[in-house]
Order: C-alpha cells, then structure tokens, then sequence
C-alpha cells in the first residue's frame, strides 16, 4: 500500500494566509502529521517513513516500498505549492495501481441536492471547476481530475470515517466508486 497524506499546512496553520505563511505552516504541520501516521502505523508495528515529493518528481516508489515500513508520501507545499490529490493520481499512475481511494470531509461525489452518488463515470461528471476544499486546494473538482489523470477506478470517501478504508476493501458501497478508465 502506497499512502500519499495531506493535512501538513492545516496542521501547522497559524491564522495567516500569505504565501510564506502557507510555507512555514507546511513546515511545522510535517511534524506533526509524521507524528500522527508513526502513531496509527506502531499500533500494527510497522515504521513510517517520509518522502517529500516536488511537482517534477521522479521517484521508484515501488523499489522504496517495504514489508516493514510504510511510506507516506506528501506534496512539499515547503518548496513549491502541490496538490496531493494529483500526486496520488501521479503515484498510482506510475506504480500501476489496482486502486486510488481519495479521501475528503463528505460521503463522496454528491448530486445537486447533496445527495451521495453511488458510482460513475469520471469522464462524464460535471463539477464547478472552481469549488475548493476548506483546507485543501482543489476539493472534488481536483479529485475527478486526479482519477482521469490516473486512468484508474478510484474511490472518493469520507477520511473522517474511521472504518472507512476496510469498508472501502471490503466491497462496501461507501463513498463514490468512480470509473476513470
């Protein structure tokens, strides 16, 4: 499993909003999202491991990844503003995944009247272009995007469920199971 993370300048926010701002933040919240995934991962006792990934990238992932360790990747928002939305799409892409699951803050792809869609096709969504997440840069406009991009069937899920991800493995109909192929 290849786990690309965000959450680093949310984490380490401090109210102001510049381009510098966002940096520091990006530094500070590294720390604290690192201590959050060596938490969840030494409950199962596997080691975490960081890789800061910059826009040109080019990195084996797979030859990176381990039994005993588990890697998680993150746009370095330090150096250069990313989307990890595409940075997953570019990870699953080049490492020929079975699945991208992108988690957000709702149930998935939701209609007009706020209602969860269960599946679809990536190529015929319509989304407002310029919707964005309350932390992130992209939201679900980024998602789709990031799934055609990846060519690849992919979820769109609510990351603040807790069992989220055994429901998604488990065939559950959770989320938005989206066709990008």
């Amino acid at each position: 499993m290849l786990l690309v993370s965000s959450g680093a300048i949310a984490l380490g926010r401090n109210g102001h909003s510049s381009e510098l701002d966002k940096r520091i933040a990006a530094a500070k919240g590294q720390v604290a999202l690192m201590t959050g995934w060596r938490e969840v991962f030494a409950m199962h006792a596997i080691d975490v491991c960081q890789v800061l990934v910059s826009n040109g990238c080019q990195i084996d992932f797979n030859a990176l990844s381990s039994a005993t360790t588990q890697l998680v990747i993150n746009g370095n928002d330090v150096i250069e503003e990313t989307n990890n939305d595409l940075v997953a799409s570019k990870v699953a892409r080049n490492t020929n995944a079975d699945l991208l699951v992108l988690l957000t803050n709702v149930d998935g792809y939701l209609d007009g009247t706020g209602k969860r869609v269960s599946s679809m096709d990536a190529h015929s969504a319509q989304f407002d272009a310029s919707t964005f997440s309350e932390f992130g840069t992209g939201g679900i406009a980024t998602k789709l995007q990031a799934i055609r991009e990846a060519a690849i069937t992919a979820v769109i899920a609510n990351g603040t469920e807790h069992t989220v991800l055994s429901r998604i493995l488990a065939g559950e109909d959770v989320g938005t199971l989206v066709r990008g192929e």
